[in-house]
């Protein structure tokens, strides 16, 4: 293996790592809050730590999923398969993951392999949601030869 590959593959394994243990770690942290103190809680905690175990697992689904899809990209494993979908169906995922996002979506039909187009919306947004500063707002427009994509956080 050459040294550029064995440093990628240094890099996802360090991200890996770190991106597990932080999410699996608050999502551990939550269990033990409501297995320990569960008769003093409130039904507001108790809900807040449901949502955050919730919050938790998606975060790490959608971070193994973005380390997925970029192995197979770079072992090019994997093409794309436009198709016609609707820009709503594209955001959809993102309404229920991130409540407070704010969607913006022209109800058109984008012409994009549906995968990979959610793919990107997902780690785009993730990442105004995890470095940003609320308010986070995404908007998706259906264009003759793309999809433009624009996310916008109030951050610096």
């Amino acid at each position: 293996m050459d040294p550029a590959e064995t440093e990628r593959r240094r890099d996802v394994n360090d991200a890996m790592r770190h991106e597990t243990r932080t999410w699996i770690g608050i999502g551990k942290g939550y269990v033990s809050m409501l297995t320990t103190h569960f008769d003093h809680l409130s039904p507001e905690q108790r809900q807040m730590a449901l949502d955050g175990i919730a919050a938790s697992y998606a975060k790490l689904d959608a971070f193994t999923r973005s380390v997925l899809l970029d192995e197979q990209l770079e072992t090019r494993e994997l093409e794309p398969h436009r198709g016609e979908v609707s820009v709503e169906q594209l955001v959809a995922p993102v309404r229920g993951t991130y409540p407070d996002v704010a969607v913006e979506a022209d109800g058109e039909v984008a012409n994009v392999d549906p995968v990979m187009a959610r793919e990107v919306v997902d780690n785009l947004v993730r990442n105004a949601v995890a470095v940003g500063e609320p308010p986070v707002t995404l908007r998706l427009r259906a264009e003759p030869l793309c999809l433009r994509i624009e996310v916008h956080d109030g951050g610096s």
